[in-house]
């Protein structure tokens, strides 16, 4: 979805590529694409990994992590919720913190148990992001407002 949502070339080498090669720092940065958006770069999904949860929680995925940070100001990773696919939860020991995704048909029961799961792992969660939500459905006053203020 990401690759149709940037434009980027579908079916590139990517991150199971990588993983599956063990490339070093140079094959990787000439995997990284470009996108529509002015300094936002893409690195593909690539190849399907066997037994990825291994693979993603794997020294070799350490090692790109270490070099994309060190190529860019900030990487983003793009994965399946945390709960249901441990996949994900092999990443939690190799981020910084995560993003989560809430939904208005998100159960706060499944919100506590994220929460449970990232504490376990001692991972932040250093964002949020309300996908789907109508205004109505966020409690906001009618003119609620914003704004700054300096501290001392």
């Amino acid at each position: 979805m990401l690759d149709r949502l940037f434009h980027a070339q579908k079916g590139s080498y990517g991150l199971g590529d990588l993983l599956l090669a063990g490339e070093d720092s140079r094959v990787l940065t000439r995997s990284l694409q470009r996108t529509t958006v002015e300094a936002l770069w893409l690195l593909p999904s690539g190849a399907p990994v066997p037994q990825p949860a291994a693979y993603l929680g794997s020294s070799a995925m350490a090692a790109i992590l270490q070099d994309l940070e060190q190529a860019t100001d900030f990487v983003l990773l793009d994965s399946a919720p945390i709960l249901p696919v441990a996949d994900t939860r092999a990443l939690s020991f190799l981020v910084g913190g995560f993003v989560i995704v809430v939904g208005p048909t998100t159960r706060r029961r499944h919100l506590a148990a994220l929460k449970e799961e990232l504490d376990r792992t001692n991972t932040s969660v250093v964002g949020a992001i309300l996908n789907g939500f109508r205004r109505s459905q966020l409690y906001l006053e009618e003119e609620a407002t914003y704004r700054y203020e300096q501290r001392d």
